[in-house]
């Protein structure tokens, strides 16, 4: 009897031959939310989530990015905007610093500054499209796996997923990343089922994946998933990764030939790289304490599977995808290998990631960014386990455990601190509103250059000597706690307020959430006094102050003159209800 032989009135089974889904063409009828995938090739024949799934998807990211609002950082996200510019300005242009070499993600911001100018939304925007695109994405290709329902419930866990959603308001790599990974995953998958269009798919899914690497370095984790099942060889036949090979291939000759041209040196990229191997800054920390990146260290071997399970960016995404692996791994493949396959592709994925994170990436900072794609890939397990194995025997749990997850999402990105640069955006306020010169710490300074830039007010009026005598001083609390890159310990006391000195005018963010919950539920001495501390210095703003003048016959600085005092003073108060939010 041939295999795959079905007798009447029995059940049409499913499996994979030769890397395609193979089903006999009889099914049975199926409600709308049915997962296709169970009754028939839905890989060759793939559908997208209906036209009211997807507006609806459309219209609910906007207001979730703006719920989540960050903006410019002033951090890695000012080299993607540096680079950004001097494509528009250079071009042909060669990057001299490796954080500047990410053109997956600099030249999709440099559209968005030649279609709506220089501004801070349009530094964002092109994040902010990568994030739909992924949710998009990610919903249509659940769609035949899990039905509309659970399609939809994945992709909105993902949306609100904090790490991603917090990611998204920011110029960033690691959405881009994210997004191109994803996508040269979900390519790889159908093509497992599209014998007939199996070579244009994986192609496809070779050129995402060598994108990949053009937005971040970490992709190689990708590189070592495919190279893995080569080497099986159980998903596909091995020459048919040549296709997949031509594809990565295909962009990294391409800017090798761009560097060879323009740079003289088809490695330009590698050499790049090695600025990058000489960087060592993960600090040693006490045991059950708050590291650098605000993971909780317990043993570095472990740190990254306690940070999955406690930090805030993942929520309970870590907790969730507990059962669901134990689940994934008593998964009965005869029942349906093709959920079997995705199941163990997923956790492949995800294992590769997690590895080359913390091996190659250990002498950094540990932070939660590094590990998207793993907690991407632990949702979608999830997502399949809480269709495929948790509903089928209690509904309305498997319902309950989404909106639970759900709430605790959105919960875990209101409690996120959003006004990282509140000081900064309120002292190119007062330089908007005034004139002369106004003093500063060097790293306040420096953080404000791109908001000068955006809001057309000369960077040359900041001061970042010592504030004498005469002068008005802006004070940053956050930035003259303790020493930082660009203030020694030395240096340090010099930035602190006076008692003499005539404080003009405060301002600070908006209370958030944890701080306005800890003072009104009066619990700030039971807590520990580092997590008071941290929840104190988050509603810290700025502070402008005026240094007393000296007597009367000395020499007063040139910087500033009691007009162009009083003329500050006014421009603050008058411009007090000035928004700290992006335009």
């Amino acid at each position: 009897m041939r295999r795959g032989y079905r007798t009447p009135g029995s059940s049409p089974p499913l499996w994979l031959e030769n890397g395609g889904v193979v089903c006999p063409t009889a099914a049975r009828p199926r409600s709308a939310d049915t997962p296709t995938m169970m009754h028939g090739n839905s890989l060759s024949r793939p559908r997208l989530a209906p036209l009211w799934a997807q507006a609806l998807t459309l219209l609910t990211l906007p207001l979730l990015l703006a719920f989540a609002w960050v903006g410019f950082t002033a951090s890695d996200d000012a080299f993607y905007l540096g680079a950004a510019t001097l494509w528009i300005a250079e071009f042909p242009y060669v990057p001299d610093q490796f954080g500047l070499n990410r053109p997956a993600v600099s030249l999709p911001i440099s559209a968005m500054y030649l279609l709506f100018g220089q501004g801070e939304f349009s530094s964002v925007l092109s994040t902010c499209l990568f994030y739909v695109a992924l949710v998009l994405t990610t919903l249509n290709m659940l769609l035949p796996v899990v039905g509309l329902n659970w399609a939809l419930g994945g992709a909105l866990l993902l949306a609100t997923t904090p790490l991603v959603l917090l990611k998204s308001t920011t110029p960033s790599a690691d959405i881009p990343n994210l997004f191109l990974v994803v996508l040269s995953f979900w390519l790889f998958w159908r093509a497992l089922g599209r014998p007939e269009g199996q070579p244009r798919l994986l192609l496809a899914s070779g050129i995402a994946a060598g994108l990949a690497a053009l937005a971040h370095e970490a992709t190689v984790a990708l590189l070592l998933f495919y190279g893995v099942l080569w080497v099986l060889g159980q998903v596909l036949a091995r020459t048919r990764y040549l296709y997949l090979a031509g594809g990565f291939a295909a962009i990294l000759l391409a800017e090798s030939l761009y560097f060879w041209v323009f740079a003289g040196n088809p490695l330009h990229r590698l050499a790049l790289l090695q600025q990058a191997a000489a960087i060592h800054d993960r600090a040693a920390s006490p045991f059950l304490g708050i590291a650098q990146g605000g993971t909780l260290h317990v043993w570095a071997p472990i740190d990254p599977i306690i940070m999955l399970l406690t930090h805030h960016n993942f929520a309970l995404i870590g907790w969730l995808a507990l059962p669901a692996l134990y689940w994934a791994l008593r998964f009965d493949a005869k029942r349906d290998p093709a959920i079997t396959r995705l199941s163990r592709l997923l956790m492949g994925l995800a294992l590769c990631w997690f590895l080359v994170s913390a091996l190659v990436l250990g002498q950094f900072i540990l932070l939660p960014r590094y590990y998207m794609v793993p907690i991407y890939c632990l949702l979608m397990l999830a997502m399949l386990w809480l269709a495929q194995g948790l509903s089928r025997k209690r509904a309305r749990l498997a319902a309950g455990v989404v909106a639970v997850v759900l709430l605790v999402n959105l919960l875990a990105v209101a409690i996120d601190y959003k006004h990282p640069r509140f000081a900064e955006r309120e002292l190119v306020a007062l330089l908007e509103t005034s004139e002369g010169h106004i003093h500063t710490d060097p790293l306040t300074a420096y953080n404000s250059e791109w908001f000068c830039r955006w809001a057309g007010v000369d960077c040359k009026r900041i001061e970042t000597s010592p504030p004498g005598p005469g002068v008005l001083y802006l004070w940053n609390p956050r930035n003259t706690a303790a020493p930082n890159r660009l203030l020694g310990p030395e240096k340090l006391a010099l930035y602190q307020p006076q008692a003499d000195w005539e404080e003009l005018r405060s301002s600070a963010p908006p209370p958030d959430l944890p701080a306005a919950a800890v003072e009104f539920l009066g619990i700030g001495e039971i807590l520990p006094q580092a997590i008071v501390r941290k929840l104190a210095g988050r509603g810290l703003g700025a502070v402008l102050y005026r240094v007393p003048a000296p007597a009367e016959g000395s020499d007063v600085p040139p910087a500033v003159s009691s007009q162009s005092a009083r003329s500050i003073r006014i421009g603050f108060s008058a411009d007090s209800s000035r928004k700290s939010s992006p335009e």
